[in-house]
């Protein structure tokens, strides 16, 4: 793979993986066989799956699925920038099916029923870590970047603060994630992490005031 698309991939890969680690955290929380399919009409569970399976075995699938699609879709000769957009739409697919499934499988699971808030809020956290995949990568001098006077010093500190900024909120989306999966109940308090996207922009604008006064 380019190395300008590792970020994402591997920032897709992690979210992948988040269904594992979550599992494990709430090992002892979840029941032995877990609910992994609903009807549509009445609500009711029609599908079981071991817990071992559900917790280890699908999130591996799930990330080895998530490397073929991403090196298919990358693989690609896609000329027009609407098809490059799709292409890299199509990378995310795989992460999105995940955090979407295991959103619904964690809180019916921990709490007796599906809520639709930890979907909603998951997906939230998803997105945070989506657009830091992609802030980590972006070009020296670019407009959605942080225009900061540390930052637009050199092509250097502007790589700096923004692999500093994807990292951050990549943490900030996957605990957002984490945290309304395993406490679904409590899913709204979990959106506090995205507080700490502001640290970023306060780093930047103290490292401009340090270099100001060197």
């Amino acid at each position: 793979m380019k190395k300008q698309i590792q970020t994402p991939f591997w920032a897709g890969l992690a979210a992948c993986a988040l269904p594992l680690v979550a599992g494990l955290l709430a090992y002892g929380r979840l029941p032995g066989q877990m609910a992994v399919q609903w009807s549509g009409e009445t609500g009711e569970v029609i599908s079981l799956m071991s817990k071992p399976w559900a917790v280890i075995a699908i999130p591996a699938v799930l990330m080895v699925m998530h490397w073929v699609v991403y090196a298919t879709v990358h693989s690609m000769v896609l000329g027009p920038r609407l098809m490059g957009a799709l292409r890299e739409g199509l990378g995310w697919l795989i992460p999105l099916l995940s955090v979407a499934m295991y959103s619904v499988i964690f809180a019916a699971n921990l709490t007796g029923r599906i809520q639709i808030l930890v979907l909603l809020f998951s997906l939230v956290g998803l997105a945070v870590l989506i657009v830091a995949a992609h802030v980590a990568e972006l070009p020296f001098g670019s407009r959605w970047g942080v225009q900061e006077r540390f930052s637009m010093a050199s092509e250097e500190n502007w790589t700096h603060i923004h692999m500093v900024t994807g990292g951050i909120w990549g943490l900030c989306g996957a605990a957002v994630i984490l945290g309304n999966w395993l406490w679904p109940q409590n899913t709204g308090r979990m959106m506090i992490w995205l507080v700490l996207m502001g640290v970023p922009g306060i780093y930047s604008h103290w490292m401009g005031r340090r270099m100001q006064k060197g």
